[in-house]
């Protein structure tokens, strides 16, 4: 648990020095008083994420939604028959997402039956055409560690962290696929 709210701390520092946004209607008022009394604004810097966010899912919808797209792969013959400005279409659209999940963390103690249950079915088809050793880790966390979790993240609940292959995260991910079991899809299949 030490070693994931290491990974995510810069995360939470980043979502700390950003200004929430007040809307578009705020900055139109504020642009209109500054310009009828002549000051002038500064533009305001962001500053720029750490690496680690573009290879990350907070949350179920996301981490589900990126489990999804690893499920839909298109086989090698459909990519064949793609055309090279559909290929470049995919690339632009998928440039911002995480790869491919390589461990999915899991607060279970907080999480409903009812999202854990969908959510390792969708491990396990989406690693189900991975070789063994490449196979999606379901971590489960110790009670107490979404406190951990939405500190260092910096978000006020998380129950859920997918994480994507990045060399920030290696260390971590070398240490869950040797010490966490992959889902196994042949004993969801009867159910």
């Amino acid at each position: 648990m030490v070693s994931t709210s290491m990974l995510l701390t810069p995360v939470g520092e980043h979502r700390h020095e950003i200004n929430p946004s007040r809307g578009r209607r705020w900055k139109k008022r504020k642009r209109k008083r500054s310009s009828s009394l002549g000051i002038q604004t500064r533009a305001s810097v962001t500053p720029i994420p750490p690496d680690i966010s573009k290879h990350l899912t907070v949350g179920f919808n996301s981490t589900a939604r990126a489990l999804e797209t690893m499920c839909k792969v298109p086989s090698a013959a459909i990519n064949e028959s793609l055309s090279e400005m559909a290929t470049e279409k995919i690339d632009r659209k998928q440039a911002g997402k995480p790869s491919k999940l390589v461990a999915v963390f899991v607060c279970r103690s907080i999480l409903p039956v009812s999202l854990l249950a969908p959510l390792s079915s969708l491990v396990a088809s989406a690693s189900q055409t991975l070789p063994p050793e490449q196979k999606i880790r379901l971590v489960c966390l110790p009670k107490g560690s979404e406190t951990q979790l939405s500190a260092a993240v910096g978000v006020p609940r998380v129950c859920i962290v997918g994480v994507a292959q990045c060399s920030s995260a290696s260390i971590l991910v070398e240490y869950v696929r040797q010490n966490v079991p992959a889902v196994d899809f042949s004993g969801m299949v009867g159910s």
